[in-house]
């Protein structure tokens, strides 16, 4: 059985987690988007 103390430090860690991955895949959209709206060979070599 957990103790409180352990409870509330895993769900911070959840919270963290979450909060890791939903910035990340906001990150990997933003990417996705800025790639498909680049036009000129030039730039998409950087």
């Amino acid at each position: 059985m957990l103790n409180s103390k352990k409870l509330i430090e895993n769900v911070v860690l959840i919270d963290l987690l979450q909060k890791a991955y939903s910035a990340e895949k906001a990150a990997a959209f933003a990417y996705q988007g800025h790639a498909g709206s680049v036009k000129s060979a030039d730039e998409k070599k950087r």
